[in-house]
């Protein structure tokens, strides 16, 4: 099952584990709740901030058909449907603000640019 996979099992010991979270509950009560562990059904997921962390955790997600929502996760990466299925965000992707940009120096007639990144989940859309 997804629950038992590696992945998951990756994604707790990262973040959490099983030890008690000061700032709510642990990955073994999600996992509890996403396994339909208790009387409380689970419709959606908000975040995580992190592309990367959202790249991670939204397979899973999408494979038990839950939304995973992100106020803060850019990367393009996270619009392929195919492997995010239930992926949304309340903000524009990376390859949007690298396109504003680009329109922006056209604007003033700059004639050469650079664009520094970083090559992760957050710098390859500005990049691309």
């Amino acid at each position: 099952t997804v629950l038992g996979s590696l992945a998951w099992q990756q994604l707790a010991v990262r973040y959490g584990g099983d030890q008690p979270s000061p700032l709510g509950p642990t990955w073994e009560d999600l996992a509890s709740l996403l396994a339909g562990g208790t009387s409380t059904s689970l419709h959606g997921v908000v975040g995580p901030t992190r592309s990367s962390q959202s790249m991670e955790s939204a397979p899973l997600t999408g494979a038990l058909d839950i939304l995973q929502l992100s106020y803060q996760s850019t990367s393009p990466t996270l619009d392929n449907k195919r492997d995010y299925p239930r992926f949304g965000r309340t903000i524009t992707s990376d390859a949007a603000i690298g396109a504003a940009v680009v329109e922006l120096w056209v604007e003033l007639n700059l004639t050469y640019g650079a664009v520094l990144y970083v090559s992760d989940a957050y710098g390859i859309g500005y990049a691309e």
